[in-house]
């Protein structure tokens, strides 16, 4: 038993050439199969009928969006399990797109891309391109392997309930690989293929190649059976629930064979039949032709009806509703939607042929393809845009900024712009400003302290959504500086008082905020008020300059500085000391020490209060600023009370402590003297040292003429 099995891998080697046997041991069977996607391949599942899961019914045609490539596309779009539409373009991209039509990535290859692209159940991304290579990308749109042929490859690619990957390429070699990128087998064709593999469930894989023939492959690549038609074959196949295998040759004519590989029926067309046959859900089957027909035949190969189009039908392969809705392209540049008894539901154009690239139909029943003109097209129902959510307004100087999201629905189409609604009072808002995409708009067309209310509309390609939520704003800005601020100083204060700003910039003002410094330009803040227009400065020292300036505040914020002002806190001056009286014949004579604090301003004079005993405190005198006062206007014997006061700029200060005298009379001859005047007695003293002078001088005189010196003072 052994040895038979060598001999089997030997002629397999033999057959295939050496390739199978240095990759047998590098068999991958890790991997699970197609994706269960809504559309994971060309025709939408590994046995090729085109019919989708999907109702299409609610599909009106209505254009929901449309992406722009850089060349034709001739590749049939499919789509992965979380929605992302996967194509390729004669511009050697494939491309990844989000269900909404935005970009998610796109690879590049070396050639055109027309092959379409297989999803495996890890996400994985399978396709072939005019460079020759079968490329395997992860999810995230970079590379995983590439296998290379020996030549082009346009075939849609196919995967098998073990992972295999099939790829038909111009070599004519139809390529089996392993999900690593290793090859596990290829089997050699007569001819070109471009035909997309389809694979029952006992693992058969049908395909055909331009070498007229319809082949079967077993799993491991040897030939089951092959069928020879009049003509090369392009189309791809198609099995029905019994195992029909239907498919299209140059040679006009539809085929229906059974799984032993004999012939069924066969359908004659008006032309060449590329185009792939799909199944409806009632066995219809469905095919194009060159002819410009759209065929409907029944499951014995009678015709049911036929659709004219304008223009061929190339190789673009009808996709079928889950209701029954059959949808193909044409070189007329229209896709045709055709209800399920042959009458036109709708069609729309997209600006070039359709030649190659077949319909994809979505969860939502939109149908996907591509077109000449370079661009994918998504079609389906489309309604009005819910209201954009949650429409925000932030206000400042001379602006109103919007903010919005998106709406909850964007009605099957992509929204295309926002559109901004206004007025100066609320439900009479008017057409502002289109925004296009995006979510935010900044007004500046206001005034501040003007409340305006807004707005906001999203808008598809159908029209306009309801209107979002009203806002309602007041720009605002901060207000101008406060004005004609004053000081004014006294006895330990300043008092500040200032008037409003001339604009408090769309928004009362809420308090005001001073500053206070001791250098002039380096104030620091001091204190913060209510909406008063003044404020007592306590915290100060007498004889101290101060500088000001006051700020506005209001919701906005904090406004500019007010000009500055400055001002010095002054007092009287304390009360003198140490006030002394002495008193003579007729006098009282007054002297005292200066204020110890002169207020802060200096000390400009003094006034002197006297009293008696029987008498109220009356001024008496003012005198500069000096330290003594000799009153005469006194009557001997009388007691005199006496006070003294300091005065400055700001005023008098208090009274010293008191201070009193009583002035006597001399004794009689001393008073009579003083009443006559002085008299050469009075100047005794002084008399007595000039006489002492001048005998000195006479001594020293005579002794020197005497020729002696003069003795010391012990000698005499």
């Amino acid at each position: 038993m052994k040895r038979i099995t060598c001999l089997v891998l030997i002629g397999l080697v033999l057959v295939n050439g050496t390739i199978l046997l240095l990759n047998f041991a590098a068999e991958d069977t890790s991997a699970a199969g197609i994706a269960e996607s809504p559309w994971p391949c060309f025709h939408g599942n590994i046995r090729n009928t085109g019919l989708s899961q999907y109702d299409t019914s609610s599909n009106d045609g209505m254009l929901k969006w449309s992406y722009q490539t850089g060349d034709k596309i001739l590749s049939s779009p499919v789509i992965g399990m979380d929605g992302t539409i996967y194509f390729g373009s004669a511009d050697t991209y494939l491309y990844a797109l989000y269900p909404n039509g935005t970009l998610r990535w796109r690879y590049k290859t070396g050639g055109t891309v027309s092959s379409s692209p297989a999803i495996d159940s890890d996400g994985t991304i399978y396709f072939g391109s005019y460079d020759g290579y079968i490329y395997a990308l992860y999810p995230n749109g970079t590379l995983k392997w590439r296998y290379k042929t020996d030549n082009m490859i346009s075939s849609p690619l196919s995967i098998d309930f073990e992972g295999t990957i099939y790829a038909g390429s111009a070599d004519t070699y139809l390529y089996a690989l392993y999900p690593n990128g290793t090859l596990r087998w290829r089997y050699k064709t007569g001819g070109t293929v471009s035909s997309s593999p389809a694979i029952e469930s006992d693992g058969t894989i049908y395909f055909g190649s331009k070498d007229s023939y319809v082949y079967a492959l077993n799993l491991d690549g040897t030939l089951k059976w092959k069928y020879k038609t009049g003509d090369g074959v392009e189309s791809s196949p198609a099995i029905d629930g019994r195992g029909t295998v239907y498919i299209g040759s140059s040679d006009y004519h539809v085929y229906a064979l059974n799984p032993n590989g004999t012939l069924k029926w066969k359908y004659q067309a008006g032309n060449k039949v590329l185009s792939s046959p799909a199944i409806g859900p009632d066995g219809t089957i469905y095919v194009g032709s060159q002819d410009t027909y759209l065929y409907a035949l029944n499951p014995d190969g009678t015709l049911k009806w036929k659709y004219k189009a304008r223009m061929n039908i190339m190789l673009s392969s009808p996709a079928v509703g889950a209701e029954g809705t059959v949808y193909i392209g044409s070189l007329d540049t229209q896709i045709y939607a055709v209800n399920p008894n042959g009458t036109l539901k709708w069609k729309y154009s997209t600006g070039d042929m359709i030649s190659s690239s077949s319909p994809a139909i979505g969860p939502d029943g939109t149908v996907y393809i591509g077109s000449g003109s370079g661009a994918l097209f998504a079609l389906g129902h489309v309604t009005l845009p819910s209201p954009p959510r949650n429409l925000q307004a932030t206000t400042g100087d001379g602006y109103v900024n919007l903010s919005w999201e998106p709406p909850e629905d964007d009605g099957g189409s992509p929204i295309t712009e926002y559109r901004i609604y206004k007025s100066n009072s609320s439900g009479d808002e008017a057409f502002l400003v289109s925004v296009g995409k995006k979510l935010y708009y900044n007004d500046t067309n206001v005034t501040n302290g003007r409340t305006y209310s807004y707005f906001v509309t999203a808008a598809n390609r159908l029209g306009e959504s309801p209107a979002s939520n009203e806002v309602r704003a007041t720009p605002i800005t901060v207000p101008t500086a406060p004005v004609n601020l004053q000081a004014i100083s006294g006895d330990g204060y300043v008092n500040l008082s200032w008037d409003p700003p001339e604009d408090d910039g769309g928004s009362p003002v809420i308090k005001y905020v001073i500053y206070r410094g001791n250098i002039s330009g380096y104030e620091a803040y001091l204190a913060t008020v209510s909406n008063v227009l003044c404020y007592t400065d306590t915290s100060v020292i007498n004889g101290e300059t101060y500088y000001y300036y006051v700020t506005a505040v209001n919701d906005a914020g904090e406004g500019p500085n007010s000009t500055e002002v400055s001002a010095t806190p002054l007092s009287v001056p304390s009360a003198p000391r140490n006030l002394r009286a002495t008193s003579g014949d007729g006098y009282v004579n007054l002297s005292w020490d200066p204020p110890e604090n002169d207020g802060g301003s200096p000390v400009t004079g003094y006034r002197i209060y006297r009293r008696t005993s029987s008498t109220n405190e009356t001024l008496l005198a003012v005198v500069e600023d000096v330290y003594y006062y000799n009153d005469t206007t006194v009557v001997n014997g009388q007691k005199y009370y006496y006070s003294v006061t300091a005065v400055n700029d700001v005023g008098e200060g208090p009274f010293s402590t008191k201070a009193s005298a009583t002035p006597e009379a001399m004794p009689s001859g001393m008073s009579q003297k003083k009443k006559q005047g002085k008299t050469i007695g009075d100047y005794w003293w002084a008399l007595l040292i000039i006489v002492v002078v001048i005998i000195a001088i006479l001594v020293f005189v005579l002794r020197k003429k005497a020729g002696r010196p003069p003795k010391e003072s012990e000698e005499e």
